[in-house]
């Protein structure tokens, strides 16, 4: 009698080791969207953006893929939209206009109306245009969406740790 209960003291603890030892993903409910354009935006590259027409169309894709409408696409623009402070209608992408702090790549600036966004201006740094799924993080933001910090997700907010999950965007 005496070694079964020896044996299920045993037991038990290498059953509660073993659950101790398993991690448990945290659960977290997908991002709400702050704002959304009522029709689809311009986008605009400014001519001093020393991005890729195929990044910006790669970019673009992905957000298409989930839903999401563009209107007109201007490459190589040298309007004044790319060197003032309006940007209202459009996203517009350019180089940034002032200094960031020594980790930021780039930032979007997102102008919100009653839940409606009503212009966006993503600034990159120049040696950031490559890097991979910086676009589309900050397209995100343009689009009305705040970071998500689960690793993989596109809206995470470490580039290293961001990648092509894109649970709770789809445009409904």
């Amino acid at each position: 009698m005496v070694s079964w209960i020896k044996f299920g003291v045993i037991l038990l603890s290498s059953v509660s080791l073993l659950v101790a030892a398993i991690k448990i993903p945290e659960v977290q409910s997908p991002p709400s969207q702050l704002a959304s354009w009522r029709s689809p935006p311009t986008v605009r590259v400014c001519s001093n953006a020393p991005i890729s027409r195929f990044r910006v169309e790669e970019a673009l894709q992905f957000w298409r893929a989930l839903g999401y409408e563009f209107g007109t696409v201007i490459y190589n623009d040298h309007t004044d939209w790319c060197y003032g402070t309006s940007y209202l209608g459009s996203i517009v992408i350019m180089p940034n206009q002032v200094p960031f702090n020594s980790k930021a790549l780039a930032q979007t600036k997102r102008i919100a109306y009653n839940n409606l966004v009503v212009g966006a201006k993503i600034e990159i740094r120049a040696d950031s245009y490559d890097r991979p799924l910086l676009l589309e993080h900050e397209l995100g933001h343009a689009l009305g969406w705040p970071h998500f910090n689960v690793t993989g997700h596109i809206m995470h907010r470490a580039l290293e740790k961001t990648g092509k999950n894109a649970l709770g965007l789809k445009r409904s």
